[in-house]
């Protein structure tokens, strides 16, 4: 917790911490920047440039997405957004780092006056609240993994596109992916390579139904898996568990109000649509109806995973960063290894000397302890 003061008096609001050592305050570097619509508002003393997206300047890729009003494009030492998003409320009760990334808009629009309850973003402040929170993940994410290499070695920025509707959102993924538009997928992520190679992704305002919360949280999904698979340079993906469960830990930290499913033909699972899991799991794991993590660790894709799987793949990740991160970051270290070829078991045994077995008693000694009852 942090004291803000100026913020409905001094109050103290949430913000980031560092995963391997809590007492301390995490630094969130969103500076410098640059904005194309802050170079318009003479905000920030740079000139217009082009920021190049999936190769296209800006207008360009605009045309192609059909869209007619304004965007906005902004560059920052590890992201490049380009959104169309329009004016939104965001309430202090979204999330826990709410107040405090209200506070770090002021930074950069001098005159923004967040209320006691939050505050109306119109759309260049919108999209600075989703470079602040895709920074802080990162932050976070470099911390937790003590990788200090530029963009965690990736040459290119991560590219995101926050898009108002599903029109716009159909022509990225048809034109500019070249895959088939499926309706259900709220999010679509891809590693590209034009002469270098970047992650991307991209969602719509109008196919998250649950609003900027549900918003949010597509984006911290996606942007926790960019930093998995961009850890160490993108070479290989991580097992299924982590890179699922890093998604939904970044999420579910941003709120557990809405949840995000990386699943190709199968349905969200009924008991984790929404909501707290930690319940949920616990019963679950009382009654020893649970998955066995030595059975679903050493699955590749997170679309391998059973629907259930992806809760408890999250519920793994919070206990180790919880409890262990400087040995769940020498795990993300051997996932990431190009030079090794051996099984997750066998860096499981590696790194704490147990099989994946064991190591699920312990998770399981520690839900029932931890998770209430």
């Amino acid at each position: 917790m942090v004291v803000v003061a100026g913020f409905a008096g001094a109050q103290e609001v949430n913000d980031e911490r560092n995963p391997r050592a809590p007492e301390q305050a995490l630094p969130i570097v969103f500076k410098p920047f640059y904005c194309s619509r802050c170079v318009e508002e003479k905000l920030i003393p740079d000139e217009p440039r082009e920021i190049q997206f999936m190769g296209r300047e800006p207008k360009a890729l605009a045309a192609a997405l059909g869209i007619k009003r304004d965007w906005i494009a902004i560059e920052t030492p590890n992201f490049r957004i380009f959104s169309n998003l329009e004016g939104e409320k965001v309430s202090n009760g979204d999330s826990p780092f709410a107040a405090a990334d209200l506070q770090r808009l002021k930074e950069i629009f001098p005159a923004f006056k967040p209320g006691g309850q939050g505050a109306y973003l119109d759309a260049h402040q919108r999209a600075h609240m989703y470079q602040i929170r895709v920074e802080r993940i990162f932050s976070h994410f470099r911390a937790l993994a003590g990788n200090e290499k530029p963009r965690l070695g990736m040459e290119g920025r991560y590219e995101i596109y926050l898009l108002d509707d599903t029109d716009q959102y159909r022509a990225f993924t048809e034109t500019l992916l070249g895959r088939p538009f499926n309706p259900k997928c709220r999010v679509e992520r891809e590693h590209v390579l034009e002469g270098y190679r970047r992650i991307v992704f991209a969602t719509a305002a109008e196919i998250n139904k649950g609003g900027e919360r549900q918003l949010a949280n597509a984006v911290a999904h996606h942007t926790g898996q960019d930093m998995v698979c961009g850890h160490n340079q993108y070479v290989r993906n991580a097992w299924g568990w982590i890179d699922e469960g890093m998604a939904h830990y970044y999420e579910r930290r941003g709120a557990f109000g809405v949840n995000c499913f990386c699943m190709q033909g199968q349905d969200i699972p009924r008991d984790f649509e929404r909501g707290d899991w930690r319940q949920r799991i616990r019963h679950l794991v009382y009654r020893k109806k649970e998955p066995s993590f030595g059975d679903f660790c050493e699955k590749t894709n997170p679309q391998d995973l059973a629907p259930d799987e992806h809760a408890f793949a999250w519920s793994y990740v919070d206990w180790l960063i919880a409890t262990d991160p400087a040995r769940f970051a020498k795990l993300l270290d051997l996932a990431k290894d190009p030079a090794r070829k051996g099984t997750c078991a066998d860096a499981v045994q590696e790194v704490f000397g147990v099989t994946p077995f064991a190591l699920h008693e312990r998770w399981r000694a520690y839900v029932l302890e931890s998770y209430g009852s």
